[in-house]
This record gives C-alpha cells, sequence and structure tokens, in this order.
C-alpha cells in the first residue's frame, strides 16, 4: 500500500512579542506625528481650541487602527490577535503617561474601560484589515 502523503497545517492562535513591540513602537511614532499635526491645525485655527480633547481622541484611536493593519500584517498568523494586543498595550501606555503628564482627579475604572476597549477593538479591526491585505 501506498501512503499519501499529507501536509499538516497548524490552526490554532499564535502570538509574537516581537510583532506586538515593534507596532507599539510604530504607533508611538505614529501618534507624536499626529500630536504634531493637530498643534499646528490649532496653532492656525484657534477656534479649533475648544475642541482639543476630541482631537486627541481622534488622533489616538486612527493611530490604533493604523498599528492595528500594521500588526496584522506583519504577523504571519491572527493578525486580529497582534491587532487587538497592539491597541490595548498602546492605549495603556497612553492612558499611564497621560495620568502623569495631566493628573486628573477621575474615576480610573471608568477612564481605563472607556479608552482601552474602543482601543482595543479598533485594534482588532485593523489587525484582521492588515492580515487580509
Amino acid at each position: 500500500m501506498k501512503k499519501s502523503s499529507r501536509m499538516q497545517t497548524d490552526v490554532g492562535l499564535v502570538f509574537s512579542l516581537k510583532v506586538l513591540i515593534k507596532a507599539v513602537l510604530l504607533a508611538l511614532a505614529v501618534y507624536i506625528i499626529l500630536a504634531f499635526l493637530v498643534t499646528v491645525v490649532i496653532n492656525f485655527r484657534s477656534e479649533l481650541e475648544v475642541k482639543l480633547p476630541t482631537l486627541a481622541y481622534v488622533a489616538q484611536y486612527l493611530t490604533v487602527f493604523v498599528t492595528g493593519i500594521a500588526a496584522g500584517r506583519a504577523a504571519e498568523q491572527s493578525g486580529w490577535l497582534h491587532g487587538l494586543g497592539a491597541g490595548m498595550v498602546f492605549a495603556i501606555i497612553v492612558l499611564v503617561v497621560g495620568s502623569f503628564l495631566l493628573p486628573v482627579k477621575s474615576p480610573v475604572a471608568g477612564r481605563v474601560l472607556w479608552q482601552v476597549l474602543p482601543a482595543a477593538l479598533l485594534g482588532m479591526g485593523g489587525g484582521a484589515v492588515g492580515a487580509n491585505l
């Protein structure tokens, strides 16, 4: 009898810490660039200064989505998982650094939930998009 040669493929979750670190570093660079652009726009259009918190959130979540795409594209498998991890880590870094630079007395649990949850979802979506590009 002749044996058939079948290739086995592993189907499972694979996570690369190297991809996560690269994606978070990219996120920090993109966020600094977007923050600079927001600053330039506000400098020329002073009426937008009242919308600064909204513009900061837009820059943060746009950065998370772009980072998710980059993480998903760099990962060989499980792009959505890499995007999710990169989005969450970046959001937590921004939250921790922001709490040191601008100490505000707000409920920490609610603030963490409403900043990390959208970042995780956008990162996961970006990772899914990046894995399929």
